[in-house]
């Protein structure tokens, strides 16, 4: 997995996302509980009614108390405490109202909770809707069974569960979907950009490249993109070169079957048999080089389709240069170039003789036409491991790097132009290379050395 692939940026991205709701659910946790957490509410409750219990106790054992207490000290003590508590105060005994710090009947709150079965003496309980009421029992010289009773405004409490709950996830909802529309769109902006791409190359615009320069899948699939739009560039461009080329090589035969059969028609009017025969030996020849031509160019397509036309049999490798340099002997002799062999005795290979000898052919056929005159043509093959290596050199004036590989393009006949279709070599190279080999070309001055390799069998 790439540290900048597209998988790891997404999964990045959600636990930053998985960190920031975490973040965001202690933040409202924080920000929405307007209510003290229960523990430290219970506590200080407990701290005032030991407080007023105390005090309370306080006021009745004082100097001016009596064995029996009055409502006076009763009544102050209840005005005192509400005064502090900020709630309402008074004290019952045996049902009966003693003392109260306000006017009027006390609330209707039901009886107080049993002090002796709450903790430390005194009880705390809610009181619909928002109150806490707090019952401490007090001890003499108070009447016997007296209790103070305090009711206070509870704090603001949380609301329910369920509604806080819902709440906060809808916050939560909202954050986290505010925050996922960066991440779409840096994942979403590429691939909109790729489909531009594709929809402009599809529009005919080969000229157009997808501009995209990230590292992850989405950059690779961009620049497979861009790859592809020079292939099929290339393609168009290779098409449209091969049928102006074709048109080319074909218009000269064709003006010159036009000429000898006027002449033809002429001849057999006016002139002589044999002048006729001539004629008609022209159109024939000429009617052979645009047959070798088209086949040529139908070969040359199919290998460029990845068809396999070839069949494969056991060849003789050796024996086939023998005499593929018999018949090109005298051609040769007749520019002036003499060819030296060095052949093995036997070289078996697996292949498509006709392909082969065509491959072959055309290569002692680029020798005879574009090899220096009366220098020395050596053809030579020898075993390189599981493969057999052929060796042809021949004089030929300097070539550099770019038009060594160029010799290899169909229909380039670079200084040699006006010789051949220059589809030669560019077929031998298809061939070769569809028997398991290759072909390639070098310069060491003064000679060109073309060196096949074949499989051997």
């Amino acid at each position: 997995m790439r540290p900048l692939g597209l998988y790891p940026k997404i999964l990045l991205s959600f636990l930053v996302l998985l960190l920031l709701v975490q973040a965001l659910m202690f933040g409202s946790f924080l920000l929405l509980d307007d209510h003290p957490p229960p523990g430290q509410l219970d506590s200080h409750l407990r701290g005032l009614a030991i407080f007023s219990q105390k005090l309370a106790q306080q006021a009745l054992a004082g100097p001016e108390a009596s064995h029996q207490p009055t409502p006076e000290p009763l009544g102050a003590l209840t005005r005192e405490l509400a005064q502090i508590t900020h709630g309402q105060a008074w004290v019952r005994a045996g049902g009966t109202t003693l003392a109260q710090s306000f006017a009027g009947p006390p609330p209707e709150i039901g009886p107080p909770p049993d002090p002796g079965g709450s903790r430390e003496g005194f009880s705390i309980s809610l009181v619909p809707p928002r109150q806490v009421l707090i019952a401490m029992p007090l001890e003499a010289p108070a009447p016997p069974g007296a209790s103070l009773l305090l009711l206070l405004a509870h704090p603001p409490g949380p609301p329910p569960p369920h509604r806080l709950f819902l709440v906060r996830l809808a916050l939560v909802c909202l954050l986290v979907a505010l925050l996922v529309i960066p991440v779409s769109r840096l994942i979403a902006r590429p691939i909109r950009q790729l489909r531009r791409s594709a929809l402009m190359i599809a529009d005919g615009d080969l000229n157009h490249r997808a501009q995209v320069a990230t590292h992850d899948e989405i950059g690779e699939l961009a620049r497979a993109l861009n790859h592809m739009t020079d292939r099929l560039q290339q393609m168009v461009l290779a098409s449209r070169e091969l049928l102006a080329y074709v048109s080319h090589e074909l218009r000269s035969p064709l003006a010159r079957l036009a000429v000898a059969g006027q002449l033809l028609a002429d001849g057999l009017a006016t002139a002589p048999q044999r002048d006729s025969l001539r004629h008609l030996e022209n159109i024939r020849e000429e009617i052979g080089r645009m047959d070798g031509l088209l086949a040529r160019i139908l070969l040359l397509s199919r290998f460029d389709l990845h068809e396999s036309p070839l069949k494969r049999e056991n060849l003789d490798l050796a024996r086939l240069l023998a005499g593929l340099a018999e018949r090109w002997r005298p051609w040769l002799a007749h520019r002036g170039l003499q060819l030296d062999l060095d052949l093995p005795g036997s070289a078996p290979v697996m292949g498509d003789p006709q392909a082969l000898d065509s491959a072959l052919a055309n290569l002692m056929d680029n020798v005879a036409k574009h090899s220096l005159p009366r220098g020395q043509v050596t053809l030579g093959l020898a075993r390189d491991g599981q493969a057999w290596s052929l060796t042809l050199s021949n004089p030929c004036p300097p070539l550099d790097g770019a038009e060594l590989e160029a010799i290899f393009q169909p229909f380039h006949r670079g200084q040699a132009a006006g010789q051949g279709s220059g589809l030669g070599l560019a077929l031998c190279r298809r061939i070769m290379e569809a028997h398991g080999g290759g072909l390639a070309a070098r310069y060491q001055a003064p000679y060109l050395v073309l060196e096949a390799t074949l499989p051997a069998a």
